[in-house]
């Protein structure tokens, strides 16, 4: 184990590849489980809504949640991804890459000297299971 992470640890990235290696983690780690994934818990009230009473009253759900901002994300993003779980899914694929590649840039403002730490926290970040209900869907 410990040979494998010196390995690792001395991979050498040009600055144009690394979002490709990023890519490639992300396709290995949660793409090819996206074809079996389908809906999380949620998103079956939010089509519901949309389905059978569209924006307005979605807009009115939120409103009376703990969340009343979340009506400004969902409306669009339902209405443009439809019902389909594979569009959602890939969809929420992306949305995680471009926060590691946010989550990257702001690294490489903080701490402009520490260009491998922030990699390294970057591929921690893409990979660790921040979002604990991934199995719940």
């Amino acid at each position: 184990m410990g040979t494998m992470l010196r390995k690792i640890a001395s991979l050498r990235f040009k600055p144009s590849s690394f979002p490709l290696a990023l890519i490639a983690l992300y396709l290995i780690s949660f793409g090819l489980l996206i074809p079996n994934i389908g809906f999380f818990w949620s998103d079956c009230e939010i089509i519901l809504l949309q389905q059978n009473f569209g924006p307005k009253e979605m807009w009115a759900f939120f409103q009376g949640e703990l969340r009343p901002f979340a009506a400004w994300s969902f409306i669009p993003f339902t209405l443009f991804l439809g019902s389909n779980p594979l569009y959602r899914q890939i969809f929420t694929l992306l949305i995680r890459f471009a926060a590691v590649l946010s989550m990257g840039w702001s690294l490489g403002k903080i701490w402009p000297g520490a260009r491998r730490e922030s990699l390294y926290a970057m591929i921690l970040f893409s990979i660790y299971p921040i979002f604990i209900q991934q199995p719940i869907s």
